[in-house]
């Protein structure tokens, strides 16, 4: 099992929020992955690029330094054929409006929207 990096914009908005911890990844200013770069926190890597840390590296860290807790769950649909996926932050009404294919998307879209009441 192998696990995802958070997405281009994703990366750019927790850059712009001052996200800097030590990841396996960063996407230079094309949306370009990088891996294993040796980062180190170093200014030059900051400012040209973004971190690409896990999405479940970007949870643990929403949840431990802006106590937001983001959770996903699942459904199935009316013919209990396939699974569907949603994510909610505590205290939240659960709205199974939106579907997401796999549990990757749902919590990418989860950490965006997690990322986007911060920026506010």
């Amino acid at each position: 099992m192998k696990e995802k990096l958070i997405k281009y914009d994703t990366a750019r908005l927790i850059k712009e929020l001052g996200f800097n911890e030590e990841t396996i990844a960063l996407y230079d200013s094309k949306g370009i992955v990088i891996r294993n770069p040796g980062y180190t926190k170093n200014e030059e890597l900051i400012r040209n690029y973004a971190s690409a840390p896990t999405q479940s590296f970007l949870q643990k860290w929403l949840r431990e330094n802006h106590n937001i807790h983001l959770c996903v769950q699942n459904k199935l649909s009316p013919s209990n054929t396939n699974m569907f996926y949603l994510y909610k932050h505590a205290n939240q009404k659960l709205n199974w409006d939106n579907y997401f294919a796999t549990y990757e998307e749902a919590l990418e879209k989860g950490l965006l929207t997690a990322l986007k009441m911060i920026e506010n």
